[in-house]
This record gives structure tokens, C-alpha cells and sequence, in this order.
């Protein structure tokens, strides 16, 4: 009898239930949502990242307008007024505008370090030590070349159009040898003339200056004086409607003065991958961008660190930007580029450009 009894309970056994089966099954389901949105989103969380790192400098920027009487900084500029070449000649000659902008992204410590030097011996080194520290907030986290590197930088500024040439993405400069100012021809002074003769540097007139700075906003510093303002960009195309940085894998790391050219912590435009018209008053107007366009985002992957000046990034299908009044947007690849090079002019309208629309982005 009591074989049968267990018998019977073992055959009686029964298994899961339909219920216990479908709580087994929700309870994998939610566990799998919880691991695999963290793996499938790693590369959003770190265009998101990049995004809020463009919009931290960005606003940097127009605390240091509100702090300069709305100048901007300088594309690149000499850090002797930190230190002393004299006392130690292998000084950096050149750093770039990040490094203006730190007392506006909580690295003012940093600037603070090389001014409170007992000695300018001393403040020399301690520039280098800020120049080869690593800053978060200034490299993208998908940039290989940058993240975590010793004075990484992930960012530049929009430089304009200027005397330049490209070939499989890396982009050299023609003519005279100069930096980014309207008086040097044949860099940067330019794609409005009518004329380029690589052997003459002509004379720039006033109208020339003028028609030259209606691209790019930031620029080196020039003999007359002149300054980048932002109430230049807001009456003219509107911040909004202006690129003030972007993303370049092959930027240069903020001491740039070995760096192989005069735009390696910009993005720029050759004048000669335009057509325009030439014509007065529509010197910057033109109907069209000829295609393959050179000077296109992605053109190059960051395989020419310092000589492509040209936005990059390994983010899935475009770049990050900000812009002047502070937005960030992602820019897909496939931007027309007569919008793109619309974008890079703050006063492009006056001189012939038609204004751009934030449908055509």
C-alpha cells in the first residue's frame, strides 16, 4: 500500500504552472532589459557626453564676451604674458584659445598655478604642466587619438574659408606662408578675390578685410587690432545660425606651436572648393558647392592629427557642433555642404549668402 502511495505521488507530480512559467520568462525579460540597454547605449551616452562638453565650452565663451566687452578669444595666441621665453627659450610660442577659456570651466586653479610662480623659470614649467595634463571636458570620450591623453583636445573652432587645399583629407596651405589673419594673403585672407597670384601678396583693402572676416569667428590676432565680438555674429547671421566649435579626431593637443600648420585646433574651408561670384556686392554668394566637396565632414578619421582641419568623429552617422548662441547639434555626414559652408559664415547674408534655415540641418 505504501508503495502505491508513493508511487503515485511521484507520477502526480506536477511541473511548472502555466502562471510560475510566465513569471520565469517576465522576470528574464527584465532582467535582460536592465543589461542590454547599458551595452546597446554605451555609444548615445558618449555622443551625449560630447554634446554636453561642446556646450560647456561654448558657454565659457560667452562668459569670457561678458568678461572682455564682448570680444572673443583669439584662435591662438602667445602665453608670454604668463611667462618669460627669455629666461627659458623652449617656452611653447603658441597655445591655443582652450587655454583663454579655462577661467570659465573651472580651471581657473590652472591658470592660477602658473601665475602664482615665485619665478618665471618656474612659471615656464608650469605652463607645460598644464599643457600636458589631461581635461576631461575638452576631449570626446569615442575620440581614440585624445581621450584620456596628455593634453588631449577633441575640439576646434570655425576658422572660415581661407587658402587651402585637399588631398585625401589632408589639407595644406597655398601661397604665402602666414597665419590666420587678413593681412597674411594666400592663407587665410580671402574667398572673395577675384585674383590669386601665389608670387604677389597685393595690398588688402578695407573691403577686403571686411568680406574676409564675414567667415569663421575665431581668428588670430591682426596688425590692426581688430577683434572677433559677438554682437558681430548676433547682427549679423544670428548665433544660432553660426558654428563656434566642433569635433576634429585629428586636432592638436593645446601647445601648438610645433604643430605643422597655422589651423590644426580649427575647421576651415578652401576658398577654391567654392565657386562664387565674385561679384560686388555679392562677393561671398554662390549656387552651388561642387561634388566630391574636400572639405566635407568625416573626410578624415583622425589618420592626419594636426593637418586636417576638416570636423571628425567616430560617433555613428555625424559630428557634434555648438553653436554661437550656445545650442549643440548633431551634424549627420550627408549635410549638404552649401549648408555647411553657410553655417561657418556669421555674416555670410551681407555679402550675398542666403541664410540658412534650421530645416536644411
Amino acid at each position: 500500500m505504501k508503495n502505491t502511495l508513493a508511487h503515485r505521488i511521484v507520477v502526480l507530480r506536477p511541473g511548472l504552472t502555466l502562471i510560475e512559467l510566465i513569471l520565469v520568462i517576465l522576470a528574464i525579460s527584465l532582467l535582460l532589459s536592465l543589461v542590454i540597454p547599458s551595452v546597446g547605449s554605451r555609444g548615445p551616452s558618449r555622443r551625449m557626453e560630447c554634446q554636453f562638453h561642446l556646450k560647456e565650452l561654448a558657454l565659457a565663451t560667452m562668459n569670457y564676451a561678458t568678461n572682455f566687452k564682448g570680444q572673443l578669444p583669439d584662435l591662438r595666441t602667445s602665453p608670454l604674458g604668463l611667462c618669460d621665453a627669455s629666461i627659458e627659450p623652449s617656452i611653447p610660442s603658441s597655445v591655443s584659445f582652450h587655454l583663454a577659456l579655462f577661467p570659465y570651466m573651472d580651471q581657473a586653479g590652472a591658470i592660477e598655478f602658473i601665475e602664482t610662480q615665485p619665478t618665471a623659470l618656474e612659471a615656464n614649467r608650469a605652463l607645460s604642466t598644464v599643457l600636458d595634463n589631461m581635461y576631461k571636458a575638452l576631449t570626446c570620450p569615442d575620440d581614440s587619438n585624445h581621450f584620456r591623453k596628455p593634453g588631449g583636445n577633441s575640439y576646434v573652432a570655425n576658422a572660415g574659408y581661407g587658402e587651402f587645399t585637399v588631398t585625401k583629407g589632408e589639407v595644406t596651405m597655398g601661397g604665402w606662408t602666414g597665419l590666420h589673419s587678413a593681412e597674411n594673403w594666400g592663407n587665410w585672407d580671402l574667398a572673395h578675390r577675384p585674383y590669386a597670384d601665389p608670387g604677389v601678396a597685393p595690398s588688402i583693402s578695407p573691403l577686403d578685410k571686411k568680406i574676409a572676416r564675414a567667415t569663421g569667428v575665431f581668428w588670430i590676432p591682426d596688425v590692426d587690432g581688430w577683434k572677433r565680438k559677438i554682437d558681430d555674429i548676433v547682427n549679423g547671421d544670428g548665433s544660432g545660425q553660426t558654428l563656434l566649435f566642433g569635433e576634429n579626431l585629428n586636432a592638436s593637443s593645446l601647445d601648438i606651436s610645433t604643430a605643422p600648420t597655422a589651423m590644426d585646433n580649427a575647421f576651415v574651408v578652401g576658398r577654391t572648393a567654392i565657386e562664387f561670384e565674385y561679384t560686388a556686392p555679392k562677393y561671398l554668394a554662390f549656387t552651388s558647392v561642387p561634388k566630391p566637396f574636400g572639405f566635407a565632414i568625416n573626410q578624415n578619421r583622425g589618420t592626419l592629427v594636426g593637418q586636417s582641419p576638416i570636423p571628425s568623429s567616430l560617433h555613428r552617422g555625424g559630428v557634434n557642433f555648438a553653436f554661437c548662441d550656445g545650442h549643440v547639434s548633431f551634424l549627420a555626414d550627408e549635410i549638404d555642404p552649401s549648408v555647411y559652408v553657410r553655417l561657418m559664415s556669421p555674416d555670410g547674408e551681407r555679402w550675398g549668402q542666403a541664410r540658412v534655415s534650421e530645416s536644411e540641418y
